[in-house]
């Protein structure tokens, strides 16, 4: 923090930053408590999406040798759909669906497995998408709420104490000066009437 003026002008521009500050605590805590409910939520639900994914691995890998007949063009994926939310200020992608390649399955030409494992296939990416967006979206909460506490521990602990103790020191040093023109004013006025 820069040295303290003792000055009226100082004083005022001590009260506004403090006024500020105080006014947005009550918001910052409120965001920054928000951010740890969400990151909670969305770590359980993470674990969740990881829990199910590795279901599913474990179901692609009990189909053992029959992937070797699978043809990658089966399965294909366009993109993936998604819309923008915001929470708390952080600008987040919610998953919406995936768009795939039209299937080159055809039920008199193809297994029927083929068209099971294309199901467990088509579950699973789109798990596995859900899980990435997800880790992202962790990622991106964290790191706002992080930055929120630092902004909240530097208010709380820095800048209003800081804010504070600079009034206090100037209102005391403002006092003082009061006092010392008073009691200089007292000396004068009394020489000047022994004069008289």
């Amino acid at each position: 923090m820069k040295l303290i003026q003792y000055n009226k002008i100082a004083l005022q521009q001590y009260q506004k930053a403090l006024n500020i500050r105080l006014a947005a605590l009550p918001v910052i805590r409120s965001k920054e408590s928000a951010l740890r409910t969400e990151v909670k939520l969305q770590q359980q639900q993470a674990r969740t999406l990881e829990a199910l994914l590795q279901e599913k691995m474990a179901a692609a890998e009990a189909l053992g040798g029959l992937w070797q007949h699978w043809q990658v063009d089966f399965l294909r994926l366009k993109s993936v759909q998604t819309e923008t939310h915001n929470f708390a200020g952080v600008k987040l992608q919610r998953y919406l669906g995936l768009d795939l390649a039209d299937c080159t399955l055809q039920a008199d030409s193809h297994p029927a497995w083929l068209f099971d494992a294309w199901l467990l296939l088509r579950d699973l990416l789109e798990v596995q998408v859900q899980s990435r967006l997800k880790a992202t979206e962790l990622q991106l909460l964290e790191a706002e709420r992080k930055r929120t506490t630092q902004k909240l521990n530097l208010f709380e602990k820095v800048q209003i104490p800081h804010f504070e103790e600079a009034i206090r020191k100037i209102k005391r040093f403002l006092e003082d000066e009061e006092t010392l023109i008073k009691a200089t004013q007292k000396i004068v006025k009394k020489k000047k009437e022994a004069a008289l």
